[in-house]
């Protein structure tokens, strides 16, 4: 699952965010690295709909909420709006 999360080709990293997806309702310590590694592609990635992917997929928490903050100045408004209505929401 990390393996096709790394990978340049955006379907097969697509793939791999919507796998680690299911990871993230787990309570446990891989659930902690998957959400490390949304956080690292929502701040580096190019391709706005990954970015977009990662951030759909993200739980918002009280223990992640600084880095949930810190994408509202994301480049792409869709972004900013999918933080929005999960802050609101």
């Amino acid at each position: 699952m990390f393996y096709l999360v790394r990978l340049k080709v955006s379907t097969y990293k697509q793939i791999g965010i919507k796998l680690a997806s299911i990871v993230l309702g787990w309570n446990s310590l891989i659930q902690k690295k998957v959400e490390e590694e949304f956080f690292k592609i929502m701040a580096v990635e190019e391709n706005e709909q990954i970015r977009k992917m990662a951030m759909t997929n993200i739980w918002v928490n009280k223990d992640n909420l600084d880095k949930v903050l810190i994408r509202l100045r994301d480049k792409c408004t869709d972004i900013r709006g999918i933080i929005l209505r999960k802050l609101v929401g």
